[in-house]
């Protein structure tokens, strides 16, 4: 079924980055694990106290244009998010079943967007480790729009930055809350990307899938 969407009635993919082209595991142990530790060695704070203090702060900005502004976050916690990024870069891996994914769209004349949060440094660090780049029509970032995407904002200068169909068109998001924006745009169809370990416990009212193989 999904195939033949793909060959017949979709012109444009849109695609989410971190979660979805990226898989996940990444910014999990980043923001999760990695970050608290360095800053829990520059503040000597306990690891448990480092978390503690870190969660509440991400929290607190979540939603906002700057929760994923590595150049913030810097400032913030006067951590160089960038260098430690790239020092554990090894660990970036691309999605299950991506590369045949963009292969298969391509052959049937797609055009490929990223529609992202993610800041361009932490892009252009993924990047080199995926990469698709050249597969890639164009990326728009929640910097670019002004807006995050889980706010109805960024899909309407999204319009207004790409001319493309709604009814001819495709988003894939591992994000509840963006898949309900595009969808209010008009956005025909809308997946939503999870994990393989988290396929038992998802209940959702989207279609969704845990491998681009499955697309396939």
């Amino acid at each position: 079924m999904y195939k033949s969407i793909f060959r017949k009635s979709v012109d444009n993919v849109f695609l989410d980055f971190d979660g979805t082209l990226v898989h996940k595991e990444f910014d999990r142990y980043f923001w999760s694990e990695y970050v608290p530790l360095q800053y829990s060695i520059k503040n000597n704070f306990s690891i448990e106290d480092s978390k503690e203090k870190l969660y509440c702060l991400y929290n607190s900005y979540k939603g906002q244009l700057c929760w994923s502004d590595i150049d913030f976050w810097s400032s913030k916690l006067n951590l160089d998010i960038e260098k430690l990024t790239m020092s554990i870069s090894d660990l970036i891996k691309p999605s299950k079943g991506l590369y045949q994914f963009f292969s298969f769209a391509k052959k049937h004349n797609k055009k490929i967007y990223i529609l992202t949060n993610a800041h361009k440094k932490t892009i252009n660090i993924k990047l080199t480790k995926i990469h698709i780049e050249k597969q890639i029509d164009r990326i728009v970032t929640c910097f670019d729009l002004g807006y995050p995407k889980e706010n109805i904002e960024f899909w309407k200068k999204l319009r207004l930055r790409i001319e493309f169909d709604p009814e001819k068109s495709v988003f894939i998001d591992d994000l509840e809350e963006n898949l309900i924006q595009a969808k209010k745009i008009g956005i025909k169809n809308v997946w939503l990307k999870v994990e393989k370990e988290e396929m038992n416990d998802i209940s959702s009212s989207f279609f969704y899938f845990d491998s681009f193989e499955n697309l396939l």
